[in-house]
């Protein structure tokens, strides 16, 4: 279970959008590696329009076989019946923020908004519940 939520002058939510379970393989890490830029040993994240296209020899298969749920409206989301083992969570979400230069209120035009995805690595074992808090990036 999980919920994305922002920093200070950041909103990052997923509600309405995928959240995606990956066993922790050797492809998942080398996968998390490039596409995330870095070794994923706890959290990382990517924006869409910034990061560089990027394929993958097998990725449609991999993330196929992943499993799938969607954020509620609030940014909560769950998996149920997950085996033990180490996984990464992705959440495709929206970044929603403002540029710390201005020292008035802002109306919603000066708002920032990006696509893009966090990644957090878990550990699952004996079927205890594993819950996710943010403050994301």
């Amino acid at each position: 279970q999980g919920k994305v939520i922002g920093a200070p002058a950041t909103y990052v939510s997923c509600a309405g959008r995928v959240v995606t379970l990956i066993p922790y393989t050797d492809y998942a890490r080398e996968w998390a590696l490039r596409f995330y830029g870095k070794p994923v040993t706890d959290m990382a994240y990517r924006l869409t329009d910034r990061g560089k296209s990027m394929k993958f020899e097998g990725e449609a298969a991999f993330l196929a076989a992943s499993r799938k749920t969607e954020c509620d409206e609030k940014g909560n989301f769950s998996f149920s019946n997950v085996a033990d083992g180490d996984f990464l969570v992705v959440a495709n979400v929206q970044w929603m923020g403002k540029y710390q230069g201005y020292g008035f209120g802002l109306s919603q035009e000066d708002m920032d908004v990006e696509d893009g995805s966090v990644v957090k690595k878990i550990s699952v074992s004996g079927g205890t519940r594993k819950v996710l808090t943010g403050p994301w990036p």
